[in-house]
């Protein structure tokens, strides 16, 4: 297969590339080139910015089996992409989010037929769910339009520790745990989807150039669920500390957090204080062989190898005295 992926230096991206390369498939990243990253070795760069018409240009004469676009966080935005890169391809894969799931009931597993995508308490839920009303609009008009969803979930993989409050210098999770301060959760005590991005790859590309993928959305997870302090407990089997935690309400987390840290409020509300379930059937059917192959414990401890392997063990004292403050109060 060709394959072009618009963005292609994220987590999800990356480890899609090293496997489509592992196949043999083609596989071209169209990136702006700002950052000093370093792409796996087989596949080809395009520095272009998508949201510039003209990046069209680059592309002429080419043509793709799928374009993936893992840029686009509104309709508007999504709507520009299609006309700059559809005529390019056969298949057109928007990377939405499976957010936009209601979270009106957190008990019945999720499925893509019967659980509303009306989750709009967050920005980020409310830009996805655009770019998917605009998608089935233009299939609705014009059935020969090929598009697929994909949602994922929450993904962790070796440059990122997932967990519900986490600067942008992870390893500050872990130098809490080492240093015995409690870890900071929502007192909502909810349940994860956690999914490893090398077993997310192998279901995206079973999803390329597949005639049952087409005009549908799909989530991708691991079907597997868990509290979030089993993320804590595993770092802390990892430095040799117990984890300990502290559930603190997630108004009293988000005010102490905003606006520094942006609108952590609606974060946890439609996302990280909340319980996700998925019924992984859809994608089993689309794609039989896919598999998720990394247990919870061995992934995170590959990710937290890779760190160590890397020196990103930088630690973020500002974030971590604030969570000391809103735990401190939380205890009075």
């Amino acid at each position: 297969m060709k394959i072009l992926l618009i963005g292609g230096s994220g987590i999800i991206s990356t480890d899609i590339t090293s496997l489509a390369l592992q196949r043999g498939e083609d596989i071209t990243i169209l990136n702006r080139g700002r950052h000093s990253l370093r792409f796996p070795d087989g596949c080809k760069i395009i520095i272009g910015d998508a949201n510039d018409p003209a990046v069209g240009e680059q592309l002429a004469g080419q043509h793709f089996d799928v374009i993936a676009d893992f840029v686009a966080f509104s309709a508007n935005q999504l709507a520009a992409h299609i006309k700059t890169f559809y005529p390019f391809c056969d298949q057109f894969i928007f990377i939405s989010s499976a957010t936009v799931y209601s979270r009106a009931d957190q008990i019945t597993p999720i499925r893509e037929d019967t659980t509303p995508a009306n989750n709009v308490d967050w920005e980020y839920c409310r830009g996805k769910i655009g770019g998917e009303k605009y998608l089935e609009m233009r299939r609705a008009l014009d059935p020969s339009f090929c598009y697929t969803i994909v949602r994922p979930y929450v993904t962790y993989g070796d440059t990122r520790i997932p967990f519900p409050l986490i600067p942008s210098k992870h390893w500050t999770l872990v130098d809490r745990v080492k240093s015995g301060k409690p870890l900071l959760l929502p007192d909502t005590h909810n349940t994860c989807t956690l999914t490893h991005t090398i077993d997310f790859a192998k279901a995206f590309l079973g999803l390329c150039k597949n005639e049952k993928a087409y005009g549908e959305a799909f989530h991708i997870t691991s079907g597997k669920t868990y509290p979030w302090s089993r993320v804590g407990e595993i770092i802390g089997d990892f430095v040799g500390k117990k984890a300990e935690f502290a559930y603190c309400p997630i108004v009293d987390i988000a005010r102490e957090m905003y606006p520094a840290y942006g609108d952590v409020y609606s974060i946890l509300k439609a996302d990280k204080a909340t319980s996700w379930v998925f019924d992984n059937s859809k994608i089993l059917d689309a794609v039989p062989d896919f598999t998720c192959d990394y247990s919870l414990e061995d992934g995170i401890r590959r990710t937290l190898d890779a760190f160590v392997a890397r020196g990103s063990t930088g630690i973020d004292e500002a974030w971590s005295a604030v969570c000391d403050g809103i735990i401190a109060k939380s205890a009075k």
